[in-house]
């Protein structure tokens, strides 16, 4: 029995149980084993649960792929707002000092690890004093 994309959806839990993977249009395709599929099965109904506002046994992590890039006069805010010189705040992110002026300068910009931690600096400064420290 093949079942549409919406009709998978409308299956209950007693339906799922009793389907098998060629059900829903695998067939031809790899084996799997019948626990794994009713393994996963099992996955996506606490995730439809979890997405529906019930209580669910999922662990949920969110964070923000991407950190917005900063202007060099936004930079140089972070670095004063802190009360540090460009070499002391070249050791708080592990760079060099000419790789902090260029920042600053608009010559480059800050990539991957070093946006995170200027990211965090400007939202709560004191973070990078307290934990770079």
């Amino acid at each position: 029995m093949i079942f549409s994309k919406n009709e998978q959806a409308d299956l209950t839990s007693a339906q799922r149980e009793n389907t098998k993977a060629s059900d829903f249009g695998f067939a031809g395709g790899g084996k799997m084993k019948a626990s794994l599929f009713k393994e996963m099965m099992a996955g996506f109904d606490e995730a439809v649960k979890c997405r529906r506002g019930q209580k669910a046994r999922v662990r949920v992590s969110r964070f923000s792929p991407a950190v917005v890039a900063l202007k060099p006069k936004d930079i140089r805010k972070i670095r004063t707002s802190l009360g540090l010189s460009q070499m002391e705040f070249a050791d708080y992110l592990g760079t060099s000092v000419a790789c902090v002026r260029s920042w600053e300068q608009g010559m480059r910009r800050p990539q991957s690890a070093a946006l995170r931690l200027l990211a965090i600096a400007k939202k709560r400064p004191a973070a990078l004093l307290e934990f770079v420290a």
